[in-house]
């Protein structure tokens, strides 16, 4: 299961990052990419052997953000236009097969939208975008159904007609985008959904469907249970899902980004103050112990330096380590959950973290979506 590295704005020097080259390669979004700096990615990229995906990422929020409308093919009209028009998707399918060829891009996701209610008429029509794209589309690039779930609603009785749609088209590689509400920095709890998800998942491995789940976090351990072939992630708390709250207008005056810290052994992300604690009182996880970055992070924890751009970076190598281990083995991930799961219960009660949301209820919810999900 390769691990992808999803762009994200003014990541460049965490592509470059000596210690994180073992990513199987990018995810370009253009949201945070302008044109010209697509063509510096792929510079690098050739000369790095990385894959790269490019994103059309037109599944944002009504508002277009950053560089969205510089590149060539996104349409003037996207916000008032009758999306649910095939015949609208024609120019936009073009322009992104040009965008994708002119940046020598190895693979390509299919356009895809934000629709008012996720119907099967929906569906339908985003594996027609693809599908037009498909006729395309020249040989040697590699095209990934955009498939968006609005996780909030998803229940399992969902995925059904979903997965056949799919499966009954040629498809051999999908995108899979989750939309919801829940701020991008919380786990995601809804258990229904989460079983829907998993459940999907695993109907389009077991059907030689490659899934790839963008925008992962922590929730890696439920996709890759599930059969995920790859996961994508980015800068720590930046890169997660995509919920509406995420292009509401800034707030005024200065912001401030807290880095909160990866640690496996409570599938948690902790404060810096937390990280030394758990480190001193021996509850840290060999993941934690064996990252290239913990000697860098905790230095600059005690030196006051630059703990926020290491804790990205900490987070990284995690990702891309957890995967290895998971291609590794098939029982890591599970095994992952239960050992969180004992940790919370065995010294939860003692813990006082910084943050009172870091309570384990993800965990337990996590471990029952598991057990349903293998159940069906």
């Amino acid at each position: 299961m390769p691990a992808y590295h999803q762009m994200g704005f003014n990541s460049m020097a965490l592509v470059r990052e000596e210690r994180l080259q073992n990513y199987m390669g990018l995810i370009v979004s253009p949201v945070n990419c302008p044109d010209d700096e697509c063509g510096k990615i792929m510079e690098y990229c050739f000369d790095s052997l990385h894959e790269v995906i490019f994103d059309p990422q037109m599944y944002n929020p009504s508002s277009p953000q950053r560089n969205m409308r510089a590149w060539s093919y996104f349409p003037d009209d996207f916000e008032s236009a009758d999306k649910t028009n095939l015949a609208y998707w024609s120019s936009v399918v073009d322009g992104v097969i040009k965008c994708c060829v002119d940046h020598d891009c190895d693979g390509v996701c299919s356009p895809a939208f934000l629709p008012r209610k996720y119907t099967s008429g929906y569906y339908a029509l985003i594996t027609d975008i693809f599908e037009e794209m498909q006729k395309s589309l020249p040989g040697g690039k590699d095209l990934y159904l955009t498939l968006v779930l609005h996780f909030d609603d998803l229940v399992v009785d969902d995925v059904g007609d979903i997965a056949d749609l799919v499966t009954g088209r040629d498809v051999e590689n999908v995108y899979l985008v989750l939309s919801s509400e829940v701020p991008p920095k919380e786990h995601l709890t809804n258990e229904d959904a989460l079983v829907a998800v998993m459940k999907l998942i695993n109907i389009l491995s077991n059907n030689g469907i490659k899934v790839l789940v963008s925008n992962c976090s922590l929730d890696i351990v439920l996709w890759k249970v599930a059969g995920a072939h790859s996961g994508a992630t980015g800068q720590h708390g930046n890169l997660r899902r995509f919920s509406s709250s995420r292009w509401d207008a800034p707030v005024s005056g200065p912001r401030i980004q807290k880095p909160y810290i990866i640690e496996e052994a409570f599938l948690a992300n902790v404060s810096d103050a937390d990280f030394v604690r758990l480190d001193v009182d021996d509850l840290a996880s060999a993941a934690t112990l064996s990252n290239e970055f913990y000697v860098d992070l905790k230095e600059a924890i005690r030196d006051k330096g630059h703990v926020l751009a290491l804790s990205w970076r900490f987070y990284l190598y995690w990702f891309m380590d957890f995967i290895s281990r998971c291609e590794a083995d098939a029982d890591e991930a599970e095994e992952a959950v239960l050992l969180a799961r004992r940790n919370w219960r065995d010294h939860g009660e003692d813990l006082i973290l910084d943050d009172p949301k870091n309570d384990g209820v993800w965990v337990s919810r996590w471990l029952r979506a598991i057990r349903t999900f293998k159940k069906l």
